[in-house]
């Protein structure tokens, strides 16, 4: 089962950053030297994605840009020697096909998958959303690709919370564990409270989908009343009809990048992990005392907002 297109979307309004994302898009916020969206398409090229399809709106060329090899630059930095600055964005820019989808209104994570029909035939895909990243020795990309040719179904990254962030994610329910880290899942719920829900598998903004996904957000872009269309009102859609998916439990460090706060700490973490920058982020600290040098993240701990 060949799994080799990745969705990403893109098309947000990023009012958590405003004004900074009144004019370069949240996905263009620096975590060290690269934007949040480039960990992102690293993450599905190690997964072997070979087409790559962003959904944006009409302000956010400037993704496309960052992509595209700029010959005049490349240029000036060949002549300076400094080449190598650019010679693994280059690379990555020639490792997979480039398609971007513009979303006119943003009116859902679902919508946004819908808009990419046209490009899916009758496979499976990926769907990755920018409001994360891991770290870890394999993307996680990769993992749930090769769990849904082993099982033959949709798969959904999901990682553990503390029962009292519920609220702030979106809970998958798995009704029928198969293994330690892969069970069925039984229903997603958006933000539940606490006393609604005994799940403590938060979803990771990764998944592998059936192409029979777009016909439940067909249903829901058509019928549904609510303002928006969810990717995940279409999953417990699908569940519902019988479709099998999956839940994968992922178990490296998860940093979100939903808030202004997750952002920051997650630049501080991975300077930290970076040897030419640790010794100075250290010293730094030291002498403000400040208490945000924590040891790495993990999927248990950090939780920001919305999943």
């Amino acid at each position: 089962m060949e799994i080799c297109k990745c969705i990403i979307p893109a098309a947000g309004l990023g009012t958590g950053f405003l004004p900074f994302t009144k004019s370069i898009p949240k996905e263009m916020l620096p975590l060290l030297n690269k934007p949040i969206i480039q960990y992102i398409v690293e993450e599905a090229l190690q997964a072997e994605m070979k087409h790559l399809l962003f959904v944006v709106n009409g302000r956010k060329t400037v993704i496309a840009d960052h992509f595209d090899e700029e010959t005049s630059l490349s240029a000036l930095l060949s002549e300076r020697n400094q080449e190598h600055l650019l010679n693994h964005l280059n690379r990555i820019s020639r490792q997979a096909s480039y398609t971007f989808l513009r979303q006119p209104d943003p009116i859902g994570t679902g919508h946004a998958v819908l808009l990419a029909r046209h490009c899916i035939e009758k496979e499976y895909f990926c769907v990755a959303y920018p409001d994360g990243i891991f770290d870890g020795p394999e993307s996680v990309l990769k993992q749930l690709t090769r769990v849904a040719r082993q099982e033959k179904a949709s798969v959904i990254a999901v990682y553990d919370i503390p029962n009292s962030q519920a609220p702030f994610c979106s809970v998958a329910t798995a009704k029928k564990i198969l293994s330690t880290d892969l069970g069925h899942l039984s229903c997603i719920t958006d933000n539940p409270r606490p006393r609604d829900t005994s799940s403590t598998l938060a979803i990771a903004g990764r998944y592998v989908l059936s192409h029979r996904i777009f016909t439940a957000l067909d249903y829901f872009n058509t019928h549904s009343e609510k303002e928006e269309v969810s990717l995940h009102d279409a999953i417990n859609q699908m569940v519902h009809e019988g479709e099998r998916v999956l839940t994968y439990k992922v178990k490296v460090a998860r940093y979100d990048l939903s808030t202004q706060l997750g952002w920051l700490k997650s630049t501080i973490q991975l300077a930290l992990k970076d040897p030419a920058l640790a010794p100075h982020i250290k010293a730094l600290f030291s002498e403000t005392k400040s208490p945000l040098i924590t040891p790495p993240f993990s999927p248990t701990h950090h939780v920001e907002k919305s999943c």
